[in-house]
């Protein structure tokens, strides 16, 4: 297949995109995979609670890139700071269609930093497409922090009781009829 994009071509299709079949050589794929779908997230990961103040409750700080393909393909994500070039990548180990990369700001060393992202895709028949350069902006750790701790405070405290007695041992132990 190949694809007449819109906007403006030799052909002038302004409006609309078309597709068509490209027979010019069957038995080959030709087609780079294409990356959609792409979405980021940050992932922070607290240690068990301590009462020692010298150990920093922040075990990892995870990137989360998840993104399809339309195709079975590999996928390479690198993220790099804009300011100190600091360079973290992850990679596909297999060839697939929905793909979820995980990288450790933390370890990597890129926080409190603008960076920019890039990801490639390989199809099988080695046809490689990317997405990118875009550039973001990471958090320092004191905000993933202040995160957690916001999130922590606002969980509701435990509901103790309900898994070990029965409806009709709870009616019993306020007065309420057995039947109810």
């Amino acid at each position: 297949y190949f694809k007449v994009p819109r906007g403006e071509t030799s052909l002038h299709l302004n409006k609309f995109g078309a597709w068509g079949a490209d027979w010019s050589d069957p038995d080959s794929d030709k087609l780079k995979p294409t990356i959609a779908d792409v979405e980021m997230s940050f992932s922070p990961v607290i240690n068990d609670v301590s009462d020692d103040e010298s150990v920093d409750p922040l075990s990892n700080i995870f990137l989360l890139v998840s993104c399809f393909t339309d195709e079975e393909a590999r996928v390479l994500v690198r993220i790099q700071g804009l300011s100190n070039t600091v360079t973290g990548q992850a990679r596909d180990s297999e060839f697939k269609v929905e793909h979820i990369l995980r990288l450790d700001l933390l370890d990597i060393g890129l926080l409190d930093d603008r960076a920019k992202i890039q990801l490639w895709a390989v199809d099988q028949a080695q046809n490689t497409a990317s997405w990118g350069p875009y550039t973001f902006e990471i958090p320092n750790k004191q905000t993933f922090r202040m995160s957690q701790a916001r999130r922590l405070a606002a969980a509701p405290p435990p509901v103790l009781g309900l898994v070990e007695e029965s409806p009709a041992d709870l009616a019993a132990r306020q007065g309420a009829p057995s039947w109810v």
